[in-house]
C-alpha cells in the first residue's frame, strides 16, 4: 500500500470493497464520506465500481453531469474535470460510468493513469467505492490505497467470499512485489497459488522460506504494510460482533495479514426507504442505531489512520 502516510499534506485514500455484491459497500462508502466531510472537510467520494456504479443514488444525486468514462476515454484531460459538488457541505463526488462499454475492462495504462489521478485529488480523504469481487482492477485499486475496508454480511456465502477476497488481495500484493524484484523463481510459487497450490498464505510463505528464507522475510514484511479493516453490515443481534472477531482471528492466522474489526452495522429497513427517496441515510436518520454505529466506525478509522489502532 501507499507510503508516506505520515505527511500532513497527504490525502488518504480509503477503498471500500467486498467479496460479493449486495453486502452494502456502496451504502458504507457514501455514508462514510458524509461523516468524514463533517469531521475533516474536503472529502471526495469516487464511484470506482466500473461495472455497475450507483453511488450517486446513496448521495442523493439524481443525474450526474459527467462520468468516469469521460476521463478514461480522454474526453476530458484530468479527473478533476469531472468532480462534481454534492448538496452536502465539503463533499465532492466522481460519478461512475454507465454509458461506456468495457469501462470495467481497463487496460493497464488506463488503470495506472486513473490511479495516479485519484492519488492526486486534493482534500483530507478520498473514499473509493470499488466493484465487488476480486478482479484485477479492484485488487489494484485496493493495493494502491492507504487502507482497505472489507464489507461482509453475517451469512455463510458472504463470509466465505470475504475470506477469498482477502486471500486474493494478498496474492496480488505478493505477485507485484515479486515481479518488481524480478525473482522469476519465486514468481511461479505465488502465481500458482491462485489456481490451487497451498491452501493458505502461511503455507505459501513456508514453501518460499524453505527455498529462500531472506526472500520470504521480505515478502512477510510487505504484508505487514497492509492496513485492512472489516465491517459486518446488516447485522441482526450480537452474534455479528462475535462473527466479526472470529473472521479476524481466522484471517490473521491463515492469510498472514493483520485484519482489524471495526464493528457491526445494524440492519435498518429505512436504508431502502431513504435510497428510494434519494436521501443520504445518515442525514435522514441521524439518531438511529445504524447511524450511531457508522459514526463509531468512522471515528475508529480516523483514530487508526492517525497512528492509534483500535
Amino acid at each position: 500500500m501507499r507510503k508516506d502516510t505520515t505527511k500532513e499534506s497527504h490525502t488518504q485514500v480509503w477503498s471500500v470493497c467486498g467479496g460479493k455484491g449486495g453486502v452494502g459497500k456502496t451504502f458504507l462508502s457514501a455514508n462514510l464520506g458524509i461523516l468524514l466531510a463533517d469531521e475533516k472537510g474536503d472529502v471526495t467520494v469516487v464511484d470506482a465500481d466500473l461495472g455497475t456504479p450507483n453511488l450517486h443514488t446513496h448521495l442523493g444525486v439524481r443525474k450526474p453531469k459527467h462520468s468516469l468514462g469521460d476521463f478514461v476515454y480522454r474526453r476530458v484531460p484530468k479527473l478533476t474535470d469531472i468532480v462534481e459538488p454534492t448538496s452536502i457541505p465539503k463533499l465532492r463526488f466522481v460519478p461512475g460510468s454507465k454509458n461506456d462499454l468495457f469501462t470495467a475492462n481497463l487496460k493497464y495504462g488506463q488503470k495506472r493513469r486513473l490511479i495516479n489521478q485519484i492519488q492526486r485529488l486534493e482534500g483530507s480523504h478520498v473514499v473509493l467505492d470499488l466493484a465487488a469481487g476480486a478482479d484485477f482492477n479492484t485488487l489494484d485499486f485496493l493495493r494502491e490505497s492507504d487502507i482497505g475496508i472489507i464489507v461482509a454480511n453475517p451469512d455463510p456465502a458472504s463470509v466465505e467470499s470475504a475470506y477469498d477476497f482477502l486471500r486474493a488481495t494478498v496474492l496480488r500484493v505478493l505477485e507485484f512485489r515479486v515481479r518488481a524484484l524480478r525473482n522469476t523463481g519465486q514468481l511461479l510459487e505465488v502465481t500458482s497459488a491462485r489456481h490451487g497450490g497451498p491452501r493458505s498464505i502461511r503455507e505459501l510463505l513456508q514453501e518460499v522460506r524453505s527455498k529462500d528464507s531472506e526472500f520470504a522475510t521480505l515478502l512477510a514484511g510487505e504484508l505487514e504494510r497492509l492496513r485492512l479493516f472489516l465491517v459486518i453490515n446488516r447485522a441482526k443481534g450480537e452474534a455479528a460482533e462475535v462473527l466479526g472477531r472470529m473472521m479476524v482471528d481466522a484471517v490473521n492466522e491463515w492469510i498472514e495479514v493483520q485484519l482489524h474489526f471495526l464493528g457491526a452495522v445494524p440492519y435498518d429497513p429505512a436504508v431502502e426507504e431513504t435510497l428510494c427517496g434519494f436521501e443520504p441515510y445518515v442525514l435522514a436518520n441521524p439518531n438511529s442505531r445504524t447511524s450511531y454505529s457508522l459514526r463509531l466506525i468512522a471515528g475508529r478509522l480516523l483514530a487508526a489512520t492517525n497512528g492509534n489502532h483500535t
